[in-house]
């Protein structure tokens, strides 16, 4: 019985259409700060500051935000599955709203929301 309602809860999540750039995300080998496509360079995101002069330090903060910014898909797909894997908990099924486990759901679909 549990089983079935897990499935329920699983096969009800809200998930969103992913609108951003598909393929995998990487920092550019060429580029500064800014994030491409692994399979030919097209670009995904700049992940630095205004046009004007820079220093090393500025380089390495937009450097910094481009690996971050690289992961997002990553990220997203891993907090897709632990959702998933949460509902499918006995403590999320035997539970209800405004438990812990359905806090941390609702967080992170309202996260997931801002994001697409």
């Amino acid at each position: 019985m549990l089983f079935v309602i897990a499935l329920k809860n699983i096969l009800n999540t809200n998930i969103m259409e992913k609108k951003f750039t598909k393929g995998k995300w990487v920092v550019s080998s060429n580029r500064w700060g800014c994030v491409d496509l692994a399979d030919g360079g097209r670009l995904v995101a700049y992940a630095k500051k205004e046009i004007g002069e820079y220093n090393s330090d500025d380089i390495e903060e937009a450097n910094a935000n481009a690996r971050l910014v690289s992961q997002a898909p990553n990220l997203l797909d891993r907090i897709e599955k632990l959702m998933l894997s949460v509902k499918a908990h006995p403590d999320y099924i035997s539970g209800e709203d405004g438990d812990e486990w359905h806090d941390l759901i609702s967080l992170s679909q309202e996260v997931i929301n801002k994001a697409l």
